[in-house]
């Protein structure tokens, strides 16, 4: 009997090793694919599985020529930015990164102190996404009319001075609308402020919209922080720079991660390789 009770005892420690062993390693496996909303909005749309190995998504044409510059020139925005305390991370880092500043809402009421906090900004608009679970209650959606649009822009505008552009946080259905996602361009162009795709859907209307109305194009290349593990995303931004130098002017689009802030951080050397810079030099 005793030897019976021993083998018993023998077996359930095996399972509750394997079985700790198998959680560990899928809680592991859950930190190094956390991704960000524009990552998630984009893989929900599309068969490309980019918490892999993302392709970077290229332009048709570029805006700015490939010897304009002494060197390539690369920008790089940080989405989702909302706090005071990740606009003095951005300022830590001493390089040229573009804030992109979710407007005022209740989740985020602080947002027109962190924009003084840099003399030019990006306003991170919420736009209606085919399988996002978390719109904002300003988000953007299809079935708006465009007198909706122009006063859902005039509030999400209102008390920020220095808007240089805009670009969609999720966005994958509305940048899909044709119709809906032109309003929002016309309006922007009223008031000297240009659109950038972060690209969220491979069904986006932007470049078509962009030539009917004799515009420049802006979009997003490629994430660079889509898997949140240091080491990829130095692969990423190694990505970013040699793409920069392949076209001359590239766009890589970040998140304001602990990770990710220490990848940039520690590829400032390889970043001089390129020309970042800030959204008044576009």
């Amino acid at each position: 009997m005793y030897k019976f009770t021993g083998i018993l005892l023998s077996i359930f420690i095996s399972l509750l090793i394997v079985d700790t062993f198998y959680f560990s390693s899928k809680e592991e496996l859950r930190k190094d694919k956390v991704i960000s909303s524009e990552a998630i909005d984009f893989n929900n749309t599309t068969e490309e599985i980019i918490s892999v190995n993302p392709k970077p998504i290229v332009s048709p044409k570029r805006v700015i020529k490939k010897h304009t510059y002494n060197k390539p020139t690369l920008m790089i925005i940080m989405d989702d930015i909302s706090t005071i305390q990740e606009a003095k991370k951005i300022k830590k880092l001493n390089l040229k990164i573009i804030p992109s500043i979710f407007p005022k809402t209740p989740n985020h009421p602080n947002t027109p102190k962190v924009a003084k906090m840099f003399k030019s900004i990006i306003m991170h608009l919420p736009m209606e996404a085919k399988n996002w679970k978390k719109p904002e209650k300003i988000t953007l959606n299809i079935c708006d009319n465009p007198k909706t649009i122009k006063e859902k822009l005039k509030k999400d505008l209102k008390g920020f001075y220095n808007i240089r552009a805009i670009n969609n946080h999720t966005g994958s259905k509305f940048t899909a609308c044709k119709k809906s996602f032109k309003e929002v361009i016309k309006e922007l162009r009223k008031q000297n402020i240009f659109f950038i795709d972060s690209k969220t859907t491979n069904k986006s209307k932007y470049i078509e919209i962009q030539k009917e109305l004799g515009e420049k194009i802006f979009q997003r290349d490629i994430f660079l922080d889509n898997i949140q593990k240091i080491s990829y995303i130095k692969t990423q931004i190694k990505k970013a720079v040699r793409l920069a130098k392949k076209k001359g002017f590239a766009i890589a689009i970040c998140h304001p991660h602990p990770n990710t802030f220490k990848a940039l951080s520690q590829s400032k050397k390889l970043l001089k390789s390129v020309r970042l810079v800030n959204i008044d030099e576009i």
